[in-house]
């Protein structure tokens, strides 16, 4: 009886964080961040499930995106979005494979059922036969298995603060459903060829650990590039789009009366679960603005220098530094430029001061 409740309300963990929140979708379109590439202001509009209208995100405008509910059956939906840039960088959320899983047991052995079978569940959609996968380990065998035939994995991790709060809110999960339970959140990022990528997922694994345990893939998100200068971009377009997810109420409504939610105990956990997920791309997105601006900023900077180094070589000018003095505009016809503590500029053709007695200091030029 446990087993079968896990079936039926293990449906939603396959979806992409569906019940992040239920307030309303976003409805105004904000800016997000700079391009590192154009210096061009990204800004996010929201996109709506075109096949259920289950859910509305937020996603860059100017890109290609597709996807929406798709089902295998009433009872497990899943929420897919490919976003695409016009420069070629590749966001994913969810996959319309990622069906419902149970590990191998005893039962299944009897059977003739192997590892890797898909079989018909309890709820009338398909279920793999599969071990546990914790996020870390799904991230990786899933680059493995779809995004690249010979990634080359440059770093991997158990994301130790997420998995410790998914793990809070999969012990309530457990509770509702009447089995233990717990959670995992990891992320791996490759290299396959000229592409780079990334890739994050938490898993929820339900059921007694020497007997039959159910699990799905409560977010599987990450990007794929081919200029590796845009993977920090990626990554915060990414984490807004994640964390902007919004669903439709009335939807939810119906899928709980498909569950037999009576209560809405297992929908409250599994919005919890959502919540968590949604919070920490929220987090990882400011944190990917710093690099994303900071980045940008370095850029601008160098393009700004060589352009007023053009100006100056055009007026025989030159712009020379100090910590204290800060920036002066000299004469370009000396080598090297120095100030001392009254504010004195001089110039010299050598690395030698002016005199040895004034309190001399090299200053820094711009040529």
């Amino acid at each position: 009886m446990i087993c079968r409740t896990l079936f039926i309300s293990l449906f939603s963990l396959s979806m992409f964080a569906q019940v992040a929140t239920h307030g309303p979708a976003a409805s105004t379109q904000r800016p997000a961040a700079t391009t590192p590439a154009s210096g061009a202001i990204l800004m996010f509009a929201p996109w709506h499930d075109p096949k259920e209208d289950a859910f509305t995100l937020n996603v860059p405008q100017g890109w290609q995106v597709s996807g929406g509910t798709v089902r295998d059956s009433a009872m497990d939906p899943r929420h897919v979005v490919r976003a695409v840039s016009p420069d070629g960088i590749q966001i994913l959320l969810s996959d319309p494979t990622l069906i419902p899983r149970e590990t191998p047991n005893p039962m299944f052995s009897y059977g003739g059922i192997r590892e890797g079978q898909v079989i018909r569940g309890a709820w009338g959609g398909p279920l793999l036969v599969a071990r546990y996968q914790g996020g870390e380990q799904f991230a990786q065998s899933y680059i493995r298995g779809t995004l690249c035939r010979q990634p080359q994995i440059s770093s991997s991790s158990t994301l130790a603060d997420a998995t410790r709060q998914l793990n809070q809110q999969a012990m309530a999960y457990g509770r509702a459903v009447g089995a233990p339970t717990q959670a995992s959140v990891g992320e791996a990022s490759f290299h396959c060829g000229a592409q780079v990528g990334y890739v994050r997922a938490s898993t929820v694994v339900g059921g007694p650990p020497n007997g039959a345990q159910v699990w799905g893939v409560l977010e599987l998100s990450g990007f794929v590039v081919t200029d590796a200068s845009k993977a920090s971009f990626a990554r915060y377009v990414l984490n807004n789009v994640v964390s902007s997810l919004q669903m439709n109420p009335e939807w939810l409504a119906r899928q709980a009366q498909l569950t037999h939610d009576v209560t809405g105990s297992v929908t409250r956990s599994q919005q919890q679960m959502a919540g968590v997920i949604a919070q920490h791309a929220r987090e990882e997105a400011r944190s990917n603005q710093i690099d994303v601006m900071s980045g940008w900023e370095k850029n601008n900077k160098v393009h700004d220098a060589a352009m007023q180094n053009g100006s100056d070589a055009r007026r025989g000018t030159m712009t020379a530094s100090d910590p204290i003095q800060g920036d002066r505009t000299v004469s370009n016809q000396y080598n090297y430029v120095w100030t001392r503590p009254d504010g004195s500029i001089a110039g010299t053709n050598t690395t030698t001061p002016p005199d040895y007695s004034s309190g001399w200091r090299m200053m820094q030029t711009s040529h």
